[in-house]
């Protein structure tokens, strides 16, 4: 065949003996003694070689061949764009509580861990900076691949990230694929933990309803589980007290649910809700009745308009636009790195309190200070320490 076209070419392996090494392995677990083979009748594909950038050439030559039904070089594939990124509207946010990278070293040093649903290099400017194994929380025996994701959530955080801390390291645990469960988030922690991440960032909530029966006053099914839960991450921050907590107080206030998600809701976690759309106050989807005054804070988090969205995604009739406190939290995220690198003495400068404090106090110290406040029915019951500002 290489007479045939011309130039070098060879067959390294074919389809077929991928099926037969996992047939083999099938027969080997049932203790069969056929010869393992694969069910297809018909010929698979096999995979050629030829010399770099002679790809093309080879294949439309060897399409010309009797025996030959198709030839392909063999491109790489990737995944379908899931979203499409506003940076210009990340960028006017991050404009708006003054958090504008001042030069590309801001986050040195900074270790962020990414619980979501991967990330999407591609979609980041610069790409460099993520870590280059993805972690998969859902197979333990996964030792880790490159960074994808499929979906675009955890993409869109990570962009948030990367415009306001562009030098801090990301690192992409993967929690979730649509679904996820309590423990995928516990094992998130402590991998992100493990891998040396200064902050975690959570933009999600546990669906765990914390009310008690309007008739008999006691909790229900759920709101037992609470404690427990609230134990895990007590125990996480014992073992980890100088890791940064930032999650996602959730997009369901006012009339569905009055109440701070969890693990918004636990000590020791920062909790974000979303600053309104054009300002004012809160989102609709954050006015909670009551809130952790200490360590929850608001911040940005784009519009339900596809055209002033952070992202869109594809939807059946029109694009979907992307907000809420997921990105919100982001945004605080970002600009914690950027006052955990001026603390470590990097580029990012910033008046600190005593060196002694704990990372967690410094944290608070820092977002309360800066925190805006001046809004005419601003009530630290309501709106914790204000709206997201950073200052150096």
């Amino acid at each position: 065949m290489a007479e045939q076209i011309g130039m070098p070419f060879s067959i390294d392996y074919g389809v077929d003996d991928i099926l037969n090494r996992y047939a083999e392995r099938r027969r080997r677990r049932d203790g069969g003694r056929e010869p393992a083979r694969s069910s297809w009748k018909q010929p698979l594909p096999l995979i050629g070689r030829v010399a770099e950038g002679a790809e093309e050439e080879a294949a439309n030559r060897l399409s010309r061949l009797k025996p030959v039904v198709a030839a392909c070089p063999d491109y790489q594939v990737r995944p379908a764009a899931s979203i499409d990124l506003n940076l210009a509207e990340i960028q006017t946010l991050a404009a708006s509580i003054g958090a504008s990278p001042a030069a590309h070293i801001c986050g040195s040093g900074v270790v962020v861990g990414i619980l979501d649903t991967g990330i999407d290099p591609a979609h980041l400017t610069p790409p460099a900076g993520i870590f280059p194994v993805q972690f998969n929380v859902k197979d333990p025996a996964d030792h880790g691949a490159p960074p994808v994701d499929r979906d675009g959530h955890g993409t869109l955080v990570a962009a948030i990230i990367r415009y306001i801390a562009p030098a801090a390291e990301l690192v992409s645990v993967q929690v979730t694929d649509g679904t996820a469960t309590v423990s995928d988030i516990l094992a998130g922690l402590y991998l992100a933990a493990d891998n040396g991440c200064d902050i975690i960032n959570m933009s999600f909530s546990v669906s765990c309803d914390p009310d008690v029966c309007d008739v008999c006053r006691r909790p229900g099914p759920a709101s037992t589980t609470i404690p427990q839960l609230a134990f895990f991450f007590d125990r996480f921050r014992h073992d980890n007290p100088e890791c940064v907590l930032i999650a996602a107080a959730g997009n369901r206030a006012g009339a569905y649910d009055p109440h701070v998600a969890m693990p918004a809701t636990f000590n020791g976690v920062f909790a974000v809700g979303q600053w309104g759309e054009n300002g004012g106050g809160p989102a609709e989807n954050s006015r909670y009745r009551h809130v952790p005054s200490d360590r929850y804070i608001l911040a940005p988090g784009g519009s339900a308009a596809a055209a002033s969205a952070l992202a869109t995604r594809p939807g059946h009739s029109k694009a979907q636009a992307m907000f809420g406190t997921s990105f919100s939290t982001a945004f605080v995220s970002g600009v914690v790195a950027r006052y955990l690198c001026a603390r470590s003495g990097g580029p990012c400068e910033s008046g600190e309190p005593a060196a002694t404090a704990s990372t967690f106090d410094y944290v608070r110290h820092k977002l309360a200070a800066c925190s805006d406040t001046n809004w005419a029915d601003f009530d630290p019951q309501k709106h914790g320490l204000g709206s997201l500002r950073y200052t150096v």
